[in-house]
C-alpha cells in the first residue's frame, strides 16, 4: 500500500500540489484568449502596415519596365476602344496614361531612327 502510495503521490501530487484538471483547463484557456489577442493585435498591425503600402502613390517611371509595357498596352487599347464607341478619344486620360503615351513614341521614335539608319 504504501508503494502504491508513492507511486500515486509522484504521479498526481506535483510538490505537494494537487492536479485539478478544472484548474488546469482554466489556466489553458485564458493562455489560449491571451494568444488569440496577441495573434489578432499582431494581424491588426500587419493589415495596417499593408493598408499604409497600398495607399502610397507608385508613379509610372518607378514601376518595372514590365509594368511600364503592360501600361503602355492598355493605354493604347484604352484609346482603341474610346475610338470605336464613338467617345472622345483623350477623355479618359490620365496623368499616367500620358506617360505610357510618351514612352511609346520615343519607342516609336528610336525605332523609326535606327531603321532608317540601317537601310539607308
Amino acid at each position: 500500500m504504501n508503494n502504491n502510495r508513492k507511486f500515486e503521490k509522484t504521479m498526481y501530487n506535483n510538490l505537494d500540489k494537487y492536479f485539478d484538471p478544472y484548474e488546469f483547463n482554466k489556466e489553458f484557456d485564458d493562455y489560449v484568449i491571451k494568444e488569440n489577442k496577441e495573434l489578432l493585435l499582431k494581424e491588426k498591425v500587419k493589415m495596417h502596415d499593408i493598408n499604409a503600402v497600398e495607399e502610397k502613390k507608385i508613379y509610372p517611371y518607378q514601376e518595372s519596365p514590365s509594368n511600364i509595357t503592360i501600361g503602355i498596352k492598355n493605354t493604347w487599347n484604352l484609346l482603341i476602344s474610346n475610338i470605336f464607341s464613338g467617345k472622345n478619344m483623350f477623355s479618359s486620360m490620365t496623368n499616367d496614361n500620358v506617360f505610357y503615351f510618351a514612352i511609346s513614341f520615343i519607342a516609336i521614335a528610336l525605332l523609326y531612327i535606327s531603321l532608317s539608319f540601317i537601310f539607308d
